[in-house]
């Protein structure tokens, strides 16, 4: 690439300002042939221009070099594109000049200009210390600086790259709803908060406890780490019993999704977290522990007792029911439940869960015989808070029968109470007692078959992509842009 320089005869003058501007045309030529053999190494299509140069002297001029924003981000000829919607498809990169240190260093200027100024509307100033966005043109500006004799493409890709990344991560923060709010917004750093998510008609859900207030909680994600991104969480944030699950997360193609799963899996660690501080509080029994084995696939295991032990296994994952996802609630059977071979009706266990959970309803849940559903907005801290009063009502000693008959005994003063004659007690069942024996035989029936639109298994790793079954299809295709079923998504992981 060879330029001319514009100059007439009576301006060969040999003052200082002539050498000035030869050495920094010399200078720009060595910097951009150092650039155009690293395109042409990595077969980067490119090109020059002539083009108007403000930062160089008059009687300099120098091309400006073109390259695409597909080659840089290795899209080029991928299927999706999705990286090439957030900014135009040119980058020109324009020599700006020297900058007198030792040793010297080369400066330019690399400009994206972005095809939607309403998505970066959170975006105002300085985005790094070499990186500002212009909001009224919406427009990148990247300086490079780059040592003499080596290029800035390489230090180009680096920053478009985290460019898009932070760009993808700010829209899943914008899909995830008016629940995740950004605070601030660099190439280095990203943070926002996040709460419960709002329900499809626009409120917001029903309040929890007193005892369990709602708030908002502060995720800070450090994009400067060599080995990926790095989730720092709040003190007392109930996520933070996953927090090497969550970081894992963020360095994985699903990063996008994470906003979204930490709004609509906040209710269930919440409920898991009163759980724990049940557990601090009665030290004795019964003895309860959670375990995550996955984001989305919790297990509580209550052990009662000492001589012999009993144990019950609650498990909690996201299944689809009627082509809408919902937590499920379900026993899950361990190794030495399974061997003991009890029988149903002679599980103490199930008994109070069929009399007190599992046919059950309440506001965002559902019995379903064997096992329980709740909505991804509400109702899975009422059916958590409802299998742990459970189970704690048997380690309490209560049994089935005895809900109703206590209330009652409290009502008499305790030197009025006399044991009934036990004649009478075998002569008739109780009402209590008729009402658990129908029970049990509905539930019987019900075992014979699987819950009606429920889908066995672990949930399928792509099933934010297989749709719904045959008889939620149409509903779910009616809703598909709604605000649920685009959160719903972020449940799905594997």
């Amino acid at each position: 690439m060879f330029t001319k320089m514009p100059m007439a005869t009576e301006q060969l003058r040999l003052s200082d300002q002539f050498f000035e501007n030869l050495t920094l045309y010399a200078t720009g030529m060595i910097a951009q042939i150092t650039d155009l053999r690293e395109l042409h190494n990595k077969r980067m299509a490119h090109t020059t221009r002539e083009a108007v140069n403000y930062s160089l002297p008059a009687q300099i001029k120098m091309p400006t070099v073109y390259v695409r924003l597909s080659d840089i981000l290795g899209l080029r000829g991928s299927k999706g594109g999705r990286g090439l919607c957030w900014a135009q498809e040119y980058i020109p990169i324009v020599f700006k000049g020297v900058q007198a240190e030792t040793p010297m260093k080369i400066i330019a200027e690399a400009k994206l200009t972005v095809t939607n100024r309403r998505k970066f509307q959170f975006l105002k100033g300085n985005v790094d210390h070499d990186v500002n966005y212009n909001p009224q043109i919406g427009q990148f500006s990247l300086r490079l600086r780059g040592e003499m004799g080596a290029t800035v493409i390489t230090l180009l890709t680096a920053r478009i790259q985290a460019l898009s990344r932070l760009i993808e991560l700010v829209e899943a923060i914008g899909r995830a709803g008016k629940a995740v709010v950004h605070q601030s917004v660099t190439l280095r750093e990203v943070v926002f908060t996040y709460s419960d998510s709002v329900t499809a008609d626009g409120g917001a859900p029903p309040e929890p406890p007193s005892n369990n207030a709602r708030r908002s909680w502060r995720v800070r994600l450090d994009l400067t780490k060599e080995r990926g991104v790095n989730v720092d969480l709040e003190s007392g944030n109930p996520h933070y019993p996953v927090i090497d699950y969550i970081r894992e997360m963020a360095n994985s193609p699903d990063f996008e999704n994470l906003p979204s799963w930490l709004v609509l899996s906040l209710p269930l660690y919440r409920a898991l977290e009163k759980v724990e501080e049940k557990r601090k509080s009665f030290q004795d029994q019964p003895v309860v522990a959670v375990f995550h084995r996955a984001l989305n696939w919790v297990t509580i295991r209550y052990q009662i007792g000492t001589n012999p032990v009993r144990k019950l296994n609650i498990e909690i994952r996201p299944r689809t029911r009627q082509g809408k996802l919902m937590w499920h609630v379900s026993r899950a059977m361990d190794a030495d439940t399974k061997t003991a071979d009890v029988k149903p009706e002679n599980d103490e266990f199930n008994k109070v869960l069929v009399e007190r959970v599992w046919t059950a309803s309440g506001n965002g849940f559902k019995g379903l015989t064997s096992g329980a559903a709740a909505s991804l907005e509400q109702g899975i801290e009422e059916l958590v808070a409802l299998v742990d009063e459970s189970v704690r009502f048997i380690a309490s000693g209560g049994g089935v029968g005895q809900q109703q008959q206590q209330p009652q005994q409290q009502q008499i003063p305790l030197h009025q109470q006399q044991p009934p004659p036990p004649q009478a007690q075998q002569q008739s069942p109780t009402p209590q007692q008729q009402r658990f024996q129908q029970q049990m035989q509905q539930q019987r029936q019900a075992q014979q078959m699987p819950a009606a639109n429920m889908h066995a298994g672990p949930p399928h790793p792509n099933m934010m992509n297989r749709g719904p079954s045959q008889q939620g299809q149409q509903q779910q295709q009616q809703s598909r842009q709604s605000y649920g079923n685009t959160m719903a998504n972020a449940l799905v992981l594997d």
